[in-house]
Order: C-alpha cells, then sequence, then structure tokens
C-alpha cells in the first residue's frame, strides 16, 4: 500500500497532475489584519496535541510594532505587504471558510493541494504550515489521521526505519500523513517518526569549504521559500521552490537558474480510512501554522501567503483501458461490470481509489470514441445496454463512412 514513487520530476510527472486551482477554501496574505489580535481571532490559538505543548507565545502579526521580535523576523527582507512571527506555538484557522474542512478529502477528479511561503534566515528549525484530521480518537491517545506539514524542521539525524542508512538532512521537511502507522512503512523508505523527510537539493549549492558534501539550510542563506503539498487518492507530490522564484536555483542566489522547482517528490500513498468501507477517507478538519505539533521552537519564523485550495485532476487518457490492449472499447466496459461493487484488487478500477462504482464507468464513457452523452449513472446492466447500443451506432457510421 505505501511505496516510494520517485525522487525526481520526471517520477513525479508519471503520477496525475493538477489543473488551474478551482475552489480556494484559504488564500490568506495577512494583509487585511490591522493588529495581531484582528489576525488571532481568524487564526486562534491551539495548543494541538504535541508531546510538548506550551502556553505561548503565538504568532504575531509583522511588520511588528513595538512587540520586541528580533530582526529580521520583525519585518523580514522581500516580506510581500504582511506575514505572521510564528513564534513558539501554534495557530490554527477558524475563518469564514473553516466549516469547508469539516469534510475536506481528495476525490477522484479533485486533489487538495497546500502551499505556503515561510521566510528563513538560515537559522530556522522547527516551523510548519500543515493540515491534519484531530477528530479521531486513537487507542494510542487523542490523535487524528491524516497529518501533512511542509517547512523546516533539522534538529535529528534521521535515518530509515530499517535504521542502516544515514540521511543527509538538509533542514527543508515536509511530513506524511503515515504519522503513527511505522510498522507499514518498512519497505518504504520512510524515516523513522515522526516521518520526517528532508527534501533532496542539488549538490551544485553545497558550499566547497563547509563540512559536508550535500546542500543545507547554510549553504542556502536567508530567503523566503515556497513549500506545496498535493494530496490525492493515491499520492502525495512534495515540492520546494528555494527563493520562490519559479527557477531550479543553479547558484544560491534568488533568480538564477532554469525554469522548474529545486525539488519535488511523489510517495504513493493513500489518506487514512478508519470508518468503514466505503470511503470517504477520514477529512483533513485543521489548517495549523507554527512549532510542529507543538514542540518547541527557539528561533523564529515567518509566514505568508498560505493558499489552501481544490484543484481539478487530469487523468491520462488509458485510465478506462482495463485489459490494457491499447483502446477503450466493450471489452473494458465488460470488465467494469463484471467488477462493479468491488473495493479493491479490481482491473476496472480506473481512478485508483479502490472502488469499481459510477465514477469509474463515467471515466469509460468519456473515453470510449463515439460514446454518447448519458446524464446519469446506469446500473450495470443498462450500462451495457447503453454501450451495445453505442458500438453498434460506432460500427454503422464506420461502414457508412
Amino acid at each position: 500500500m505505501f511505496a516510494r514513487f520517485g525522487l525526481s520530476i520526471a517520477a513525479a510527472a508519471l503520477v496525475a497532475t493538477s489543473a488551474v486551482g478551482q475552489t480556494a477554501i484559504v488564500n490568506e496574505s495577512f494583509d487585511q489584519y490591522s493588529n495581531t489580535a484582528d489576525m488571532q481571532a481568524v487564526w486562534k490559538a491551539d495548543l494541538g496535541q504535541g508531546n510538548q505543548p506550551q502556553p505561548g507565545p503565538y504568532g504575531i502579526l509583522v511588520p511588528d510594532t513595538g512587540s520586541g521580535l528580533t530582526a529580521p523576523y520583525d519585518n523580514p527582507p522581500g516580506l510581500q505587504g504582511k506575514g505572521v512571527n510564528m513564534l513558539a506555538n501554534i495557530n490554527e484557522y477558524d475563518g469564514p471558510n473553516a466549516g469547508m474542512m469539516a469534510n475536506l478529502v481528495p476525490t477522484a477528479t479533485q486533489s487538495i493541494r497546500l502551499s505556503v511561503d515561510i521566510f528563513d534566515n538560515n537559522e530556522t528549525r522547527r516551523a510548519t504550515v500543515g493540515l491534519r484530521n484531530d477528530t479521531v480518537q486513537r487507542a494510542f491517545g487523542v490523535y487524528g489521521t491524516n497529518f501533512v506539514e511542509i517547512g523546516f524542521y533539522n534538529t535529528r539525524d534521521l535515518s530509515p526505519v530499517d535504521g542502516t542508512t544515514t540521511l543527509n538532512f538538509t533542514g527543508y521537511s515536509y511530513r506524511l500523513n503515515t504519522l503513527f502507522n511505522t510498522d507499514s512503512l518498512v519497505d518504504s523508505g520512510l524515516v523513522q517518526q515522526p516521518n520526517w523527510q528532508s527534501f533532496d537539493l542539488d549538490p551544485i549549492l553545497d558550499r566547497p569549504d563547509d563540512d559536508n558534501e550535500f546542500t543545507t539550510q547554510g549553504d542556502i542563506g536567508a530567503g523566503w521559500h515556497r513549500f506545496t503539498v498535493e494530496i490525492g487518492t493515491t499520492y502525495h507530490k512534495y515540492t520546494l521552490d528555494l527563493f520562490r522564484d519559479g527557477l531550479h536555483n543553479t547558484e544560491a542566489t534568488e533568480g538564477v537558474g532554469t525554469p522548474g522547482v529545486d525539488a519535488e517528490v511523489t510517495w504513493l500513498v493513500k489518506p487514512h480510512n478508519d470508518a468503514t468501507e466505503p470511503n470517504p477517507f477520514d477529512p483533513y478538519t485543521s489548517l495549523r501554522f507554527g512549532s510542529p505539533s507543538g514542540i518547541g521552537n527557539t528561533v523564529e519564523a515567518v509566514v505568508d501567503n498560505i493558499l489552501l485550495e481544490l484543484v481539478n485532476v487530469s487523468l491520462p487518457l488509458d485510465d478506462a483501458d482495463f485489459d490494457d490492449d491499447g483502446q477503450v472499447d466493450g471489452d473494458d466496459l465488460a470488465a467494469w461490470n463484471s467488477d462493479f461493487g468491488a473495493l479493491s484488487q479490481s482491473t476496472a478500477d480506473a481512478n485508483g481509489d479502490d472502488m469499481t462504482n459510477g465514477t469509474d464507468f463515467l471515466l469509460w464513457q468519456q473515453q470510449f470514441t463515439g460514446a454518447p452523452a448519458i446524464a446519469s449513472v446506469p446500473e450495470p446492466a443498462s450500462a451495457l445496454l447503453m454501450a451495445a447500443l453505442a458500438l453498434g451506432g460506432a460500427a454503422i457510421a464506420r461502414r457508412r463512412a
């Protein structure tokens, strides 16, 4: 169920990609707030469920107006309007669209995408933005499922769960949603808990005179960096754009490089589902920024431009080619009819959600050349009749041509 798919943009391209964002749930620039109290009315203080919760301090709106923040975190260079110094604890979104997160799950047609800009002055240690389900009771305590975090976490020496290999931990980090599920991850290459992963950066950015041979925060220096995670029904795709300049940087300098991003990795993982089948997955109910899981942060960091949205999924053209013969035809519909209702191990699962249902039929319909428009999903027997008529009509049309 869990397998690493690739470390490169080329490998990630094999997974369904996103079109233009369709539904913005949170689009936060912080520019509309006149003071910290206004900001905290939308981003409420929250202790979280971490193993070291603290009473504060919580995020402070910047540019700072005398709160005693450390330069440059009171007004970091390159700040676009306003931002928030995340400080030592967690702020959770409780704004106008908070109700939309009651059932925030990826679907066959839309994935969830979260992106954020974080300012690092070459010293940030623990500062992330994340999504999680914080409503599901687990046997080991009050923890939810579906944890996702992106940002900085570089205070651990991490190695794969088998303990055999030392990783080059850069500090630019992300966490998968498989927290507290370590036993199932031994074969996937995930690091020991809390399952923090490190973005692999181009060695060309490594300083030749430092004490290692890989790229770290010390090599990059101060700057704004954009972290992104896209969550689908079968995959997570994580992206890091150093200096948020839209380039694969060839120097540790903003604006120097070639079009692209600096790191991208895709994992074939599915969101948890603690409920009985069939789906939905457990939803992501909480959007938060600050020190991850309530673990104290001794160094400041500034967050800006948080965007949480649903984006359309572009499906490969051969998804409904169930028999892999290079064409979508009546044989594929017969396979769908045979497997209709199956919850796993189906060859007719077009969208990879471990269910063979009407969504898979609609994908077959869309990809079958000459299929008539059908307003709703029919029962399997009706679908076969309609398909037979469609196939016959297509054959007559070819004979008349």
